[in-house]
């Protein structure tokens, strides 16, 4: 539980400029969720930091995934950092009969995803038709996503 929510976000933005992480973070009285992109090594002091900012019994359950080796780094990673307060970690909201208006379609979250995928696949292959590069499948960032060079 995070009591005093405004205070985290302000610690969550000064941890990530500090580190250079950059993606998305919802932060709620229930705790928070978050997608970001950084160096590995920087990514680890953020759970380790974060972990010891609202004491924790139990280690965050965090998702590290490596960037693919076949892709440009850069366009794998989030370039702007957004923290915000929400009423829930994860808004599982769903709107009741009486909001609906008559053959108004409701897009669930799988359906914004498979769009959103698409659209990202759809630009990489445009990006990759433009330097004559063979077009790859996209992966979404869904964790937390880490990068060393070599």
């Amino acid at each position: 539980e995070i009591k005093d929510v405004n205070l985290h976000v302000s610690f969550q933005k000064e941890l990530c400029e500090d580190l250079s992480l950059h993606g998305r973070i919802r932060v709620s009285q229930e705790g928070l969720n978050g997608v970001l992109s950084g160096r590995h090594s920087k990514l680890l002091e953020y759970q380790q930091r974060v972990e010891t900012e609202i004491s924790l019994e139990e280690r965050i359950d965090v998702k590290y995934c490596q960037l693919r080796k076949d892709l440009p780094v850069d366009p794998q990673l989030f370039v702007s950092l957004s923290v915000k307060v929400t009423r829930e970690v994860l808004s599982i909201y769903e709107p009741t009969p009486q909001e609906v208006q008559p053959n108004q379609h409701i897009e669930g979250q799988k359906s914004q995803r498979r769009r959103r995928r698409n659209r990202q696949k759809d630009e990489l292959q445009q990006q990759q038709e433009q330097t004559s590069e063979p077009a790859t499948d996209v992966v979404p960032k869904s964790c937390l996503s880490s990068f060393d060079p070599a």
